[in-house]
């Protein structure tokens, strides 16, 4: 915030001026208490960079910073929360508070207790896009949120690996077993092929439920068969809007031929796991053969808010009280056919994203040596020209483009942007190069948001943002692994906003918080340093994983073998990443 101080102030200057103005950039406004949770939702223009939402907890102007008639005593600015402390425009940080996103609707989940009293608040929604002329809404008033679960059942499923017993749908309804019961007309069995097993299950929200409006997801299941040591069966939800399936919990914790209750939160934005037409699907999966297992429920329960009442209301227990939702009419989808999607869903996207196997070239220094046989390019920002990366589209490639995110070099041509004080330790064998002090995130975007800018320009088609581990080096600055976190998030939440897919460079100790805003992974030397196993996640993700080796040609046999193993793209390269290469794929 500090950094932005001059910035804000104009802000805040044009607030007090437009209060009395209604504009249509911001709409669709809406602040509720839901359990211990204040959700905040506004609609804004694409073209706004940053959102802000101003609150005023006791009603007193006089205790807040005065903003379009209200007292703010808090602010949310993009993914974070703070505190008006006084004496103009100062503000202590509180949390960090991920903003989600769908179609220019932005929502906020606050922990009730951070804010105080506990009264109805006041609230004002900022849109920003020129700093000197933010877009404001009218003032607001919370109210008491209604909570209606729905419990979706699937209507369908298809086979893709293995097959099931013929009890049918019905089975999957409700919970009937337990212990070591064994009723078999109340479960369906699952047997895996020489390749294990995969069934994909399809449910569909009722009409009166809109995608925007849902909260919580969770996926609640009943589970009979091996220990995870022995055999992993893992549950997905299809995420339309990345294009890609997430697993969302696997059979740890349960006993050996037990039946065991599952229930698996769904993380990320709940709109994002259903298609414009309110489809969802659901997949469950095991890669061995070991043995069969058995499910007695499987059910996505539904959590949303009514919008149109102040006033709470009981609701019934979706984990055994609720009804099942059903489409109203499946029309005539056969077991055989997949339920028809609206167009480009599920197997497009708004934006590229490498698939796990796609060849690839690192080629950071020399020219482009454009005739080598690979799906992706992944080359300099700054030193390729837009004529090279259009012949390279021309080949039928795909072309990334790199830039060091977490340091300082001096010799790039947007160096003078760069602060004396977010400026750190050299880094070591590498001449002027600086590691950057990435918590001053509000100094930082603008200048990585540009470099971002840069590469649409050029028509990069996606990009890789290096030193993004500095929390794990001597940087000059007391770096923790959660400011890495942040920063690392906006960059992916930077790289989205401008249709980008971004990899993961290296981070390995941060996959785990890091891997559901990444689109795939790149990594160098972990066969070096018995790490690769950290990489999982993404692979479990469905995601590619990209890396290299800096090793000699008589110690790549080893390592490609490994790498092929493990499903990764790999390469053996030398340390100056020029044209050479040697891909594992066709290491003989």
């Amino acid at each position: 915030m500090k950094q932005w101080d001059r910035k804000l102030w104009m802000v805040i200057g044009f607030v007090s001026f437009f209060s009395g103005c209604s504009l249509a950039e911001v709409k669709d406004l809406q602040a509720v208490r839901w359990g211990s949770e204040i959700v905040f939702r506004a609609q804004f223009s694409p073209q706004h960079s940053h959102k802000q939402v101003f609150i005023d907890a006791d009603g007193d102007t006089s205790t807040g910073y005065p903003v379009g008639g209200i007292g703010a005593d808090y602010l949310i600015e993009d993914d974070w929360f703070y505190r008006y402390q006084g004496r103009g425009w100062r503000w202590d940080f509180i949390a960090e508070v991920p903003m989600s996103e769908n179609n220019g609707q932005s929502v906020w989940r606050v922990p009730a207790k951070l804010i105080f009293p506990s009264g109805p608040l006041s609230i004002i929604f900022s849109g920003i896009d020129d700093w000197d002329s933010p877009e404001l809404s009218s003032v607001i008033r919370s109210g008491e949120a209604v909570l209606v679960s729905h419990a979706l059942t699937p209507y369908q499923m298809r086979t893709r690996r293995g097959s099931e017993s013929d009890q049918g749908l019905d089975a999957l309804a409700t919970k009937d077993q337990s212990g070591t019961q064994d009723k078999w007309d109340d479960y369906i069995e699952f047997y895996p092929g020489d390749k294990g097993y995969a069934g994909q299950f399809y449910l569909r929200l009722p009409k009166e439920v809109k995608a925007r409006d849902i909260i919580h997801l969770k996926v609640v299941t009943n589970y009979r068969g091996e220990r995870k040591k022995y055999q992993r069966w893992i549950w997905k939800i299809y995420d339309f809007k990345e294009s890609r399936w997430q697993i969302i919990g696997d059979n740890g914790r349960a006993p050996n031929w037990h039946w065991k209750s599952f229930t698996f939160p769904v993380n990320g934005t709940p709109s994002h796991y259903f298609a414009s037409n309110g489809l969802a699907k659901l997949r469950y999966e095991t890669s061995k053969d070991v043995d069969n297992s058995q499910l007695d429920l499987l059910k996505l329960v539904v959590d949303s808010i009514s919008s149109d009442t102040q006033e709470d209301s009981p609701q019934p227990d979706p984990e055994e009280g609720s009804t099942p939702s059903q489409p109203e009419n499946p029309g005539s989808e056969g077991n055989d056919s997949e339920p028809p999607q609206p167009p480009g869903l599920p197997g497009e996207s708004s934006r590229w994203i490498p698939r796990p196997g796609m060849s690839w070239q690192w080629q950071l220094s020399g020219k482009i040596e454009t005739s080598v046989d690979a799906d992706i390019f992944d080359v300099d920002l700054f030193d390729t020209p837009r004529e090279t990366i259009d012949l390279l589209h021309a080949k039928g490639r795909k072309v990334v483009c790199y830039f060091s995110a977490g340091t300082y070099e001096n010799w790039r041509p947007d160096k003078s942007k760069f602060p004396d004080d977010v400026i750190g330790r050299r880094l070591e064998d590498w001449e002027g190069e600086s590691w950057l002090d990435i918590r001053q995130i509000d100094v930082l975007r603008p200048i990585l948001a540009a470099r971002m800018d840069l590469a649409k320009e050029k028509h990069c088609d996606g990009v890789e943002p290096d030193n993004v581990d500095g929390y794990d080096n001597k940087t000059g600055f007391p770096l923790k692994a959660e400011d890495q976190i942040r920063f690392n998030r906006m960059l992916a939440e930077e790289a989205h906003k401008r249709g980008l897919p971004i990899a993961l460079k290296n981070a390995l100790g941060l996959i785990e918080a890091l891997e559901g805003h990444f689109d795939w992974a790149l990594n160098e030397q972990c066969f070096q340093y018995d790490e690769c196993e950290m990489l999982q996640p993404f692979l479990d993700a469905g995601k590619a994983v990209l890396g290299v080796s800096y090793v000699s040609k008589g110690k790549a046999g080893k390592i490609c073998r490994k790498a092929n193993q493990m499903g990764f793209s790999w390469l053996i390269k030398r340390w100056d990443l020029d044209a050479w290469r040697m891909d594992c794929r066709n290491y003989d």
